[in-house]
């Protein structure tokens, strides 16, 4: 992989930024990875139980399915905000704010009496992944440098595969014995030690010194950077090609296990389990080095070999170990092609460090509800084979998008 500059991500605005550290610091990588796991978690829990809470609730998998959409829209739009005040206010009260709404999402939804109620919930919880799936990012961007910085970005990109591979076999356990709202008591309980830990362990930031002012003013000149750079534009309209085709589906991957492989509760967290190893094994191989082939290129091929493993995934029968398999195959390229990308853009962005991140972490969500919309629009009009048709084109899209426009514009060192 090719080195990266020193320190090319801009840390917040208004402060004296410390000197990037060259080496990992796990007293203050420790506090992030345990906020982007609990957030995560609190976002992906309600995939496994679609089934259990459309029966309990009597709402059809579908309209559920628009509760995930409504979510990543909120998690999208509030992003645009989040990113330019953690900026302006601080990391650690942005990533305090965000653990403290997606407790009230967790509980809110363990108590959720019926639909109404389970929107407002997880539309809270939204607001929530907007921070944890951004801000920590940022955070490690801006205080590390060089290979630390790959490393770093690649050990809080695992922390999704983490919320897979432990969350989902617990939770969907804790589902089968009890029922799916404790489970989302026990992520509650989760989110409210990792608010006392963050409060109490992570590094306190020195007053920022433009906190006042316009908020307005400062979201368009947080913005300004990115929107003039052509190349910024084009990185990031790939990153929303790429989200329709990869992260939306998952939405409806519980419900796909139960309907085409006849997988029970509990099998379904272990079919997430599995996935979210692979997704853990992407993200630790993408934090290596890659014998010196671009990151550009590493995410357009990743991003091309998604759609070849969706489309196969979903349009042949080939019976549940083969599947999984191929899931697993695809979370692995996925995970790799994730920290390529959040690398490139730590190295390249001429914005503030949240600001970039938590755009990027932003547009994937945009690009998760557009997912999960047109997943339910292609499942419902020709089922999962119609849905496997459509995926690749959105992914040979986004690998196209950055490989052409990416090209003209790449700097001798990324």
């Amino acid at each position: 992989m090719n080195a990266a500059p020193s320190s090319t991500l801009k840390p917040s605005r208004g402060t004296a930024a410390p000197e990037p550290l060259t080496r990992l610091n796990t007293g203050l990588l420790a506090p992030l990875t345990l906020t982007s796991f609990v957030g995560l978690l609190n976002g992906f829990a309600l995939g496994p139980f679609l089934p259990a809470i459309s029966a309990d609730i009597g709402t059809s998998v579908p309209v559920l399915g628009q509760v995930a959409t409504a979510t990543f829209l909120i998690t999208a739009i509030g992003g645009l905000v989040v990113g330019p005040l953690a900026d302006r206010l601080g990391h650690r009260r942005m990533i305090l704010a965000g653990l403290v709404t997606t407790l009230l999402s967790a509980a809110g939804t363990a108590l959720a009496p019926g639909f109404g109620v389970l929107l407002i919930t997880r539309m809270i919880g939204g607001i929530g992944g907007s921070v944890s799936s951004g801000v920590p990012l940022a955070v490690a961007g801006s205080r590390f440098a060089g290979d630390a910085r790959r490393r770093a970005l690649s050990i809080i990109t695992a922390t999704v595969a983490a919320g897979a591979v432990v969350g989902a076999p617990l939770l969907t356990s804790i589902g089968a014995a009890l029922s799916w709202r404790a489970a989302f008591g026990f992520v509650a309980f989760l989110t409210a030690l990792a608010l006392l830990g963050f409060g109490l362990f992570f590094p306190r930031e020195a007053p920022r010194e433009d906190a006042t002012g316009s908020l307005l003013r400062g979201l368009v000149e947080a913005y300004l950077p990115l929107i003039a750079e052509r190349r910024m534009v084009l990185l990031f309209g790939a990153a929303l090609l790429q989200a329709i085709a990869w992260t939306g589906p998952f939405t409806y991957l519980g419900a796909f296990f139960e309907d085409q492989l006849g997988f029970t509760t509990q099998e379904i967290g272990y079919g997430y389990m599995a996935t979210g190893a692979g997704f853990f094994a992407g993200s630790v191989l993408g934090g290596g080095r890659m014998r010196g082939v671009p990151l550009a290129t590493i995410f357009a091929l990743s991003t091309a070999l998604i759609g070849v493993l969706w489309a196969a995934i979903l349009i042949a029968d080939a019976g549940p170990y083969l599947t999984v398999g191929m899931l697993v195959c695809l979370t692995v390229v996925g995970g790799i092609g994730r920290v390529a990308f959040t690398t490139l853009l730590a190295n390249v962005s001429p914005a503030g460090a949240a600001t970039t991140m938590v755009l990027n972490a932003s547009t994937i969500t945009l690009g998760a509800a557009l997912g999960s919309l047109l997943g339910g629009s292609l499942i419902g009009l020709g089922g999962y084979r119609l849905l496997g048709v459509g995926l690749p084109v959105f992914a040979f899209s986004a690998a196209l998008v950055l490989t052409l426009g990416h090209a003209r514009n790449t700097p001798a060192r990324e």
